[in-house]
């Protein structure tokens, strides 16, 4: 990278100096200034918020993602075992979010004797 010196030969170091003392002071003073600081508090605080309010949509995306996942498992052993699933239960199954619930209902769709026997535990 060329000194300014050997890019501008005319140009002298005296004026240089207080040249860059001035650009210094004066990023100083903005620097300072109350309403910029403001500015970077408001800005760090919306980033802040903006990954937190990510890392939550992310997280409530895999839980429905996942919840999908067991309903379509359960219904694929019900097709298996029984043939096709009535649509009422099709239904009663999708709108089953909690986790617990469908790995009860993955279970007992793999150890029940009929599809009556699993309607019946809904």
């Amino acid at each position: 990278m060329l000194k300014i010196k050997e890019k501008y030969p005319i140009v002298k170091k005296e004026f240089i100096d207080p040249l860059i003392k001035n650009v210094y002071k004066e990023f100083k003073r903005f620097q300072s200034n109350r309403r910029v600081q403001d500015i970077e508090r408001r800005h760090h605080l919306f980033m802040v918020g903006y990954h937190a309010d990510l890392a939550a949509a992310r997280d409530e995306g895999f839980a429905i993602g996942f919840a999908r996942g067991l309903t379509e498992v359960v219904l694929d052993i019900l097709n298996n075992r029984f043939g096709q699933v009535p649509q009422s239960i099709v239904d009663s199954l999708s709108q089953q979010t909690d986790h617990a619930v469908l790995e009860s209902l993955l279970v007992r769709a793999s150890e029940c004797m009929s599809l009556d026997e699993f309607v019946a535990g809904l």
